[in-house]
């Protein structure tokens, strides 16, 4: 999901509105053992608005990054996360290496 950032700017003398994509979440998914992704939770907490204005502009950029979460608990019967946040971007580390089953 994401929401519009309007800002002013001046363009050749001119003011201008522009309207800004930022994304509000995004979903974190994992592989089960059949390799099939499937979704555990969401985090909007510890997305700058560098990040969030990137992925607004360029979410194909950003769709199968692999992330560094912390949080408050790992829900083991449901396989979920809950109150996690963002840390920071794993780019040594690759998509299908995520695995439900080493998180949880």
């Amino acid at each position: 999901n994401y929401h519009i950032l309007s800002e002013m700017i001046k363009n050749d003398g001119e003011w201008q509105k522009i309207s800004i994509p930022l994304v509000d979440f995004v979903d974190i998914g994992a592989y089960d053992d059949n390799g099939t992704l499937v979704k555990i939770g969401s985090v909007s907490s510890g997305l700058n608005e560098d990040i969030q204005r990137a992925a607004g502009e360029n979410p194909e950029l950003y769709i199968g990054k692999v992330v560094e979460l912390a949080g408050m608990e790992k829900n083991h019967e449901d396989k979920t996360l809950r109150h996690f946040f963002f840390k920071k971007f794993r780019d040594d580390k690759d998509k299908k290496d995520c695995k439900i089953s080493e998180i949880f």
